[in-house]
């Protein structure tokens, strides 16, 4: 019998009461929102990236689409946010296919100047899909951050976190801790992988909420990496471990792009 697939689709944040009564009972089993508080959040997005199974939602990423100018370059910025996937269904890239399905639906936007996808990376697993995704991120310990990288930083901090965007750190102060599901705690033996203990020293705070600004260019680097990603997905082949000569690949249940 064949398995059903996950499906990722994207939809602009018009939705109907039904779907946002769903949003809702997936979204509060892992967030410290009230019921007031996430529908009023929902209109602030232009985009919502869901992940259906059998028709059933099973997270959702909210996307928001900004055109700016730094240093005098063209800038299409897109935000990830209020990003949640029911614990069985993670560890499926269905953040990077929401992130490929994007450039697709933009790809206009290469032509006309800089693409950056950016997120407020609340716990060092929303870093991660960052760093273990692309060739390129910030702030990250394989690089130092360019002029334009720190301007795109102080752009979105004084935009979108005025009041409490710490421009040294690349932090954002919350005012209590949103994420109710204690999996986000770091292991100590996680600490040995260099993106994590980059995240946690570099965001002190997490433990009590707070965030650390992340951003990817959308470079060809990055689109090549990407995209060679998530062909692999759609052939249903991943790698076991670091792929050498002796080891093999599995197929598992792979994700439909709508």
């Amino acid at each position: 019998m064949k398995k059903k697939k996950l499906t990722v689709t994207l939809h602009d944040y018009l939705l109907p009461e039904s779907t946002k009564e769903q949003m809702w009972e997936v979204y509060k089993q892992y967030y410290n929102y009230s019921y007031e508080e996430f529908m009023k959040r929902i209109p602030t997005n232009d985009l919502y990236s869901f992940y259906l199974h059998q028709g059933k939602i099973v997270g959702f990423t909210g996307l928001r689409v900004d055109r700016a100018y730094v240093q005098g370059q063209k800038q299409f910025l897109i935000y990830f946010g209020q990003t949640v996937i029911e614990d069985q269904y993670r560890g499926k890239s269905l953040i990077p296919v929401t992130g490929f399905k994007l450039c697709c639906k933009y790809w206009k936007e290469f032509f006309t100047g800089s693409v950056f996808m950016y997120a407020d990376a609340l716990t060092y697993k929303a870093y991660l899909v960052f760093a273990k995704t692309v060739g390129e991120m910030y702030p990250s310990y394989k690089r130092p951050n360019s002029s334009l990288v720190n301007g795109i930083f102080s752009l979105i901090g004084n935009t979108y976190y005025r009041g409490s965007f710490n421009k040294e750190s690349r932090t954002v102060r919350k005012d209590r801790l949103l994420v109710n599901n204690n999996k986000t705690c770091t292991p100590t033996n996680h600490m040995e992988d260099k993106d994590i203990r980059f995240y946690v020293e570099n965001n002190p705070l997490w433990h009590s909420g707070h965030g650390l600004l992340t951003i990817a260019p959308m470079n060809l680097k990055n689109l090549k990496t990407l995209t060679i990603r998530i062909a692999r997905k759609m052939m249903g082949w991943r790698s076991v471990g670091k792929v050498s000569k002796e080891k093999k690949v599995v197929l598992r249940p792979e994700i439909e792009f709508v």
